[in-house]
């Protein structure tokens, strides 16, 4: 069954698994299948809130997916590092380019051949145009680390509606 969780059932445990081990496997990356199943097309995004982005565990898993999917694009969420730990990072999962937001809640890194084109960056918004030198067409594209207040919230709404209504198409 393909699923994002695998089974330890072959390694004598019942339990569902994450996608990466926890400490209970000593910072260990199971073998196959515990990864999920997913056709590689040339262009992969992988955006994940990973609470905790440059701990060696972290790192290790984010090279190992980078890897085995061939992700062009990586958004972290909620990294929880300092900002002096991005180009460290970048350098360790083999990207070309890195950025983050103002809040540094928000880190993007990329490969050669993909252009962004910076919108809007702020506390909780990293807006930009997105292209690739085999694509036609550009895309907008927004990432997004949302406050867990109501007032945060609604600020985060206002910023939304005042992007949406400055995209038109020609």
């Amino acid at each position: 069954m393909d699923s994002p969780w695998c089974s330890r059932a072959d390694q004598g445990e019942a339990e569902p698994t994450p996608l990466c081990p926890d400490r209970s496997w000593h910072g260990k990356l199971l073998k196959p299948p515990w990864y999920p199943v997913i056709p590689t097309p040339m262009n992969n995004l992988l955006i994940w809130n990973i609470r905790g982005a440059t701990n060696r565990l972290s790192v290790r898993c984010l090279r190992s997916l980078v890897r085995l999917h061939q992700v062009a694009v990586l958004v972290l969420l909620e990294p929880m590092a300092e900002v002096y730990n991005l180009e460290n990072l970048r350098v360790k999962l083999s990207f070309d380019f890195c950025l983050f937001n103002p809040s540094n809640k928000i880190w993007v890194f990329w490969r050669f051949g993909f252009h962004f084109n910076v919108l809007h960056n702020s506390e909780q918004i990293f807006h930009v145009i997105a292209g690739h030198d085999s694509w036609i067409e550009t895309i907008f594209a927004s990432f997004i680390y949302a406050k867990c207040t109501r007032a945060g919230r609604r600020a985060l709404w206002s910023e939304l509606r005042t992007l949406a209504s400055s995209i038109t198409r020609s």
